[in-house]
């Protein structure tokens, strides 16, 4: 009896097997026009719903930057408590997006700032522009801040403005040789916020690197100060503070 009970259990096991990829094989027969529909439509409802996230995100950093561009302009030599505090909460909701709509955002303010600058002419309108754009950077930023190699690569200057967003906001990126070359090729828009990573540099890192951030101030003002024309007085202003100590 127990050989019998061992062969009917075998043969049971064995039915099972083969009973349960053949009703699978039905399955698919019966509604594979279906089954094939609903595949061909995962990867647009995948697109769609990283679209949703990202239009969130692009919503959230509009409310995190409310009132920071008034700030920005109102004393340009200032990071804010509701910057950093920005920064950080956009860092966090940044996290359910992938890191190709992250690039994608910040390239496109990257954008917006050369299309400002070649566009409009000198005044506050271009200022606030141009102001709005480094808010957004800085907001941003430090979800990004693993491209900072190849923003300080780039050729647009609204990506290399975008690199030196993420060091004014952490200064552990800091890289002088890099910031003393801004004020020799970049636009002056970038003199002065360059000067911001300096002054915050040397306020925020130890003393053992004072003395290299006060060489490297002390050359760019030799730089801002050979141009044609009246330098920028703020700019003069905050490299004159540095060298100062």
């Amino acid at each position: 009896m127990t050989g019998w009970a061992a062969l009917i259990t075998a043969i049971a096991a064995l039915i099972a097997a083969i009973v349960w990829p053949v009703s699978l094989i039905l399955v698919f027969l019966m509604f594979r026009t279906q089954i094939l529909l609903a595949a061909e439509n995962v990867p647009a409802l995948v697109k769609r719903m990283r679209k949703v996230k990202l239009g969130v995100f692009e919503a959230e950093l509009e409310k995190e930057t409310e009132g920071l561009v008034d700030a920005a302009l109102a004393d340009p030599g200032k990071l804010t408590p509701q910057q950093i505090r920005s920064a950080t909460r956009v860092q966090v909701a940044a996290k359910a997006l992938d890191d190709s709509a992250l690039r994608a955002q910040l390239h496109q303010l990257s954008l917006e700032f050369d299309i400002v600058r070649r566009t409009l002419p000198p005044g506050r309108e271009r200022e606030r522009a141009m102001t709005e754009v480094l808010v957004k950077m800085r907001t941003i930023g430090p979800a990004l801040a693993h491209l900072i190699g190849e923003l300080k690569a780039s050729e647009s200057p609204g990506e290399r403005l975008a690199a030196i967003a993420m060091m004014q906001l952490d200064p552990g990126l800091l890289d002088l040789d890099w910031l003393l070359g801004r004020f020799g090729s970049d636009p002056p828009f970038l003199f002065f916020q360059s000067a911001f990573v300096l002054r915050n540099a040397m306020r925020l890192l130890g003393p053992e690197d004072d003395a290299r951030i006060r060489r490297c101030a002390e050359q760019a003002l030799a730089k801002v100060r050979a141009y044609d024309g009246e330098p920028d007085a703020n700019t003069v202003r905050l490299l004159e503070e540095i060298i100062r100590g």
